[in-house]
């Protein structure tokens, strides 16, 4: 229903925050449109894996597919991963006792906008990344949202304040609000 309300062109520059599979740019590429960029970022190594060979398999341009958290400030954290799912989280998952730990790379928004689209401009930008959302969009690395011409993202319950300050931070870079579901 969302692309319906959209004006995107057919070479799609993407950015898929908290890709899991990759089932978003597959349902772009379903619905017709090419990629003249694609980055994805996926912090679950297992579901990375799949990402990688999903969009490689079915898309088979040279996307860059990064296997980093998004957060409001560049660290290193360690995480022990579950073997799949779409609802991981950085902030619920065990932090550092089993042996099958992780180091994983947190970059900003403004980290991964660089890396994947320089100073370019991103067409559509999909954010599903399980609560982060709040740190990434109201820090101060997050200024490349300007660039992003049309924003779909999931977000996930908080305080009344803090979702209000999310609201207003995301208007203030000059998104409207086209849709809303509480499902």
């Amino acid at each position: 229903e969302l692309f319906k309300e959209m004006q995107l062109p057919r070479q799609l520059r993407l950015l898929d925050l908290g890709a899991n599979g990759g089932g978003f740019p597959l349902l772009c590429f379903d619905l017709g449109f090419e990629f003249s960029a694609l980055t994805c970022v996926e912090v679950n190594p297992f579901t990375h894996s799949r990402l990688s060979l999903n969009i490689r398999q079915n898309i088979g341009l040279r996307p860059k597919l990064l296997n980093v958290a998004i957060g409001g400030h560049s660290r290193e954290i360690t995480l022990s991963f579950p073997s799949g799912g779409t609802g991981f989280s950085i902030y619920g998952a065990k932090n550092g006792a089993a042996s099958e730990d992780s180091i994983i790379e947190v970059l900003t928004l403004d980290e991964i906008m660089h890396r994947g689209f320089g100073d370019g401009v991103v067409d559509l930008c999909k954010m599903d990344v399980e609560g982060a959302e709040y740190e990434v969009l109201l820090g101060d690395s997050a200024e490349s949202l300007r660039r992003v011409h049309y924003l779909v993202i999931e977000i996930h319950a908080a305080e009344s304040a803090r979702r209000d300050a999310l609201l207003r931070k995301i208007t203030d870079h000059g998104f409207e609000r086209i849709k809303t579901s509480t499902a």
